[in-house]
């Protein structure tokens, strides 16, 4: 029976082996990652703990895995790791060649049935995978692409349901007005954005959770509830995934492939996704979003204005900043001010609690209608003359009885609504703090219960969602924490750290090292920060995981070398995708302190080309080149051949850079052989493709083309999407060189397909840029001021005004070829206006240059002249000899 026509592709021991080859490199660190301890092993390739062990142990008799014992990272002993022999690991990438070459039947996200290599599934997904994970995927020969992508995504879904995290409404009264103008806004031509604001407590929440509830069935409706630490991208997740469920995958595969979204990215993709789609979008609690949040919902604001079935609401306790007046005036944005409820609603309200009806009136005059006091209140001299404080102490708290005290308690500790369950999890954890531990708790054994939360909820002294998800006001919240005692307060944030842990996902992990901050649990905090923060800050939650991770390094004195160092390059991370290099530096330099040479060289490597990196992105190439060089040296001495591969790599990009050409190519060339080796096709990929660019840049077009072809092959196998397109765009371009433009127009059309799939504007801007080269020289002129319209929106979106620019040079072409001279002279004014205002003189004078060819050819040989002088001068000043040469040329040439 051949392996494709198997239930499953791999065998149990084949499962543990391509496990163990990802984390080959860890074999020379002192310390090691808990993902290869027998329990790590089990979790990653879903099969119990005895049979992992049985595996190895068979495995290690047979030479194929050794057993090591290491400090694991997020533990405070020594325990037991594995990793391959030497042997081990050439029969795994033997086994890892073989299962690529296996051939399998993929259907895709269209229900397209097609047959193929399993080493190309990832062209067929949206995003990146673990291989190991993919071959988990496929049973019987057959991959469902979509089955597989949405589990995987649901896996990590947390805390956002779409409408499912609202609360529930159990008593709503009045409001009519308010909700007759939510329906008169979704009904308007022109209204895009209601703002509801109000203070604290006025109902802004309940109101729109009573909406929802009548037009689920007229349109499609996202709600999310903004806390403090969410960022863009934690925004964006929910309403990819919220998107992909109604078949718009555009956003999901964008994010899938970058660490900071773009928000004209962003809204450009949304522009395209939402068109036609019936939606409303709910935003909750905008007064606490960060910048990164109100700068997109800015943006927001505009694309919505050309999208005619979509709708956002928010609310917030002030009137919302990230709008103007003027779109309030011109109807854009519609503002609803909430107050109290009116007198009848008032008083049936209060009768729905059947408070005395000789008070009500009188309570209703104390309160001023606040929903939240009317719930409360049971007398009117209760809410005369105190402070809110006050009266929660004296009206409320005083009033409940110690069962419901310890529930409101529990709940005050607690950030966000969290599942009923939790309030029992938390009592079993306070019991065993206390030594009060019995073999298993029954129900008459806790002191909270199912009926008092029931109570409470009816009093709205807290508030459920769908799936009972209990959660508390922010004052009552307030209050009933700061009741507290310190003891109390250290218990039960241990209790909440243990209930948090019980979960696996990366928002569960960033509560459970608040918690455990909060109750002083350090050594549980170094475990959480350093065993689970790579997949924190790769699902997108860097921005609550920071200043954790800066408060736990502040507050504990005593973090062993090891951890500290797996804190302080998690923190790198952090900064560096923030673009604060600086600081990124700092973090890694630190790290370069703290290491032992003789037992942390395969880390020394790894963040010395981290800090080269950074310096090559800024063009500070010398400094680049020493921190490379720096690592390549450590990477050799431990035979770390994915480092290599890396650094290699990069630092061909900085001999290029430096006009080192012989130098890069020796580079790219051993990057390729160890790529080969190791069988990392990525590092392959780029190896090749880099060899190539040396080949362009010394005019060896051909060679050129042979390698980047290659590089393409290559890739493909990986489902890079980023990459592949890229490496189109450089075919493309090398086979305009030796003039062969139809088929440089096929690569790029690829490429401009490419970036539409993922969603990445800049890629698909790039690729409609180098078309329009190849169209304009073909002479298809429509078609090339088709792709100028459709770049320009990019660019503009993308507020890159070099672009933008290069986009009137391009349409000046265009209408130089049509005999148009007057507008392609226009089309050239603008373009260099706005290189003049950049102050960018070189490529001022580049332009200059190219532009004068366009007017010899046109015959007007004195606006030729008058360009030419001017990049005479700029060649001059700036040094620029080659473009000197070209432009003396040409004025020699004009002269006779």
């Amino acid at each position: 029976m051949n392996r494709s026509s198997k239930k499953t592709l791999l065998t149990v021991r084949e499962r543990v082996v391509l496990h163990l080859l990802s984390y080959q490199r860890y074999q020379q660190d002192s310390d090691a990652p808990a993902v290869i301890t027998q329990e790590g092993i089990a979790d990653a390739i879903d099969i119990g703990r005895n049979n992992v062990s049985k595996v190895v142990n068979s495995l290690a008799e047979e030479s194929i895995i050794e057993v090591h014992t290491k400090h694991v990272k997020g533990y405070a002993s020594v325990k037991k790791v594995y990793f391959l022999t030497a042997g081990g690991y050439q029969k795994a990438l033997e086994l890892k060649a073989e299962i690529e070459r296996t051939p399998i039947t993929i259907i895709d996200f269209d229900g397209k049935v097609h047959e193929d290599n399993m080493g190309k599934l990832s062209l067929y997904l949206p995003k990146r995978y673990a291989f190991l994970d993919l071959a988990l995927g496929v049973s019987r020969g057959r991959f469902d692409c979509s089955a597989f992508h949405e589990g995987k995504v649901k896996a990590d879904r947390r805390f956002v349901d779409y409408t499912d995290r609202k609360p529930t409404v159990r008593v709503f009264f009045g409001r009519q007005k308010e909700l007759q103008s939510l329906s008169e806004f979704l009904d308007s031509p022109n209204a895009r954005l209601m703002a509801v604001c109000g203070i604290p407590g006025i109902g802004k929440t309940t109101l729109l959770a009573k909406f929802v509830q009548d037009i689920r069935d007229q349109r499609n409706v996202f709600w999310y509830r903004v806390h403090e630490w969410v960022n863009l991208r934690i925004l964006l997740t929910p309403i990819a995934e919220f998107l992909s469920q109604l078949g718009k995958k555009g956003l999901e595969r964008y994010l899938s492939r970058t660490e900071n979204p773009s928000i004209g990215e962003v809204s450009t993709i949304l522009d395209m996704e939402l068109r036609d789609i019936p939606t409303v979008f709910i935003i909750d609690d905008v007064h606490k979003a960060d910048r990164s949040v109100q700068d997109f919902l800015t943006a927001m604001v505009g694309v919505l204005e050309g999208l005619e079935h979509v709708s956002l609401i928010c609310t917030s306790r002030e009137i919302p900043s990230f709008y103007s007046r003027s779109q309030v005036f011109k109807g854009l944005v519609v503002e609803l001010m909430m107050e109290g409820l009116d007198m009848d609603s008032s008083l049936r309200l209060m009768r729905n609690r059947e408070l005395p009806e000789a008070d009500l009136l009188d309570i209703y005059r104390a309160t001023r209608g606040h929903p939240l006091f009317l719930e409360l209140v049971d007398s009117p001299r209760s809410a005369l003359g105190k402070n809110v404080r006050m009266f929660i102490e004296q009206e409320v708290y005083s009033k409940l009885d110690i069962t419901e005290r310890r529930i409101l308690d529990i709940a005050s500790v607690f950030r966000y609504p969290v599942l009923v369950d939790a309030f029992f999890t938390i009592e079993e954890e306070i019991a065993k703090d206390l030594g009060v531990v019995q073999k298993e708790m029954e129900y008459k054994d806790y002191l909270v219960d199912y009926d008092t939360i029931d109570v409470l909820l009816s009093k709205s002294l807290m508030h459920e969602s769908v799936g009972r998800m209990i959660g508390m006001h922010d004052l009552l919240r307030d209050f009933f924490y700061s009741r507290l005692s310190p003891r109390q307060r250290i218990t039960y944030h241990k209790a909440a750290s243990r209930y948090y842990l019980q979960d696996t996902s990366a928002p569960a992990h960033v509560e459970a090292l608040y918690h455990c901050l909060m109750a002083k649990e350090y050594s549980t905090a170094i475990r959480i920060a350093a065993g689970n923060g790579r997949d924190i800050i790769s699902k997108g939650y860097g921005l609550p995981f920071a200043p954790l991770l800066t408060s736990l390094q502040s507050q504990c004195d005593n973090i062993d070398r090891s951890e500290k160092m797996e804190l302080l390059l998690l923190e790198g991370d952090i900064l560096e995708v923030r673009g604060e290099w600086d600081r990124a530096i700092s973090r890694f330099e630190e790290i370069v302190r703290l290491c032992e040479p003789d037992h942390d060289r395969r880390l020394l490597a790894e963040v010395n080309r981290r800090i080269g990196v950074i310096h090559l992105r800024r063009s500070e190439f010398e400094k680049a080149e020493d921190y490379l060089v720096r690592s390549l040296g450590l990477a050799e001495e431990v035979k770390d051949p994915h480092t290599l591969v890396e650094t290699y790599y990069d630092l061909g990009g900085v001999l290029q850079s430096r006009g080192r050409h012989q130098d890069a190519m020796a580079a790219f060339k051993r990057s390729m052989e160890l790529a080969q080796k190791s069988l990392d096709d990525i590092g392959l990929g780029m190896a090749l493709y880099g060899i190539g660019r040396v080949y362009s840049t010394t005019l060896d077009h051909q060679q050129a083309i042979r390698y980047k072809k290659e590089a393409l092959e290559v890739l493909e196998r990986t489902g890079d999407v980023d990459n592949i397109a890229r490496i189109c765009i450089g075919v493309g371009t090398s086979l305009a060189e030796v003039f062969n433009f139809s088929e440089a127009a096929k690569y790029h059309e690829r490429a401009v397909e490419m970036g539409r799939t993922s969603g990445n504007l800049e890629l698909q801007g790039y690729a409609l840029r180098n078309a329009v080269v190849v169209y304009v020289e073909m002479d298809e002129l429509e078609k090339a001021k088709e792709y100028i319209s459709q770049a320009t929106k990019i660019f503009q979106k993308l507020d890159n005004p070099i672009l933008i620019a290069d986009m009137h040079l391009m349409q000046g072409y265009i209408y130089n070829k049509k005999m148009e001279w007057e507008w392609a002279k226009e089309e050239f004014a603008d373009a260099l206006g706005t290189i003049r205002r950049m102050d960018a003189p070189l490529l001022l004078g580049r332009w200059l240059y190219e532009i004068a060819q366009q007017f010899i050819k046109s015959g007007d040989k004195d606006g030729a002249k008058g360009l030419l002088q001017e990049a005479l001068q700029i060649s001059t000043a700036g040094a620029a000899e080659n473009l000197k040469r070209e432009v003396e040329l040409a004025l020699a040439n004009i002269s006779v």
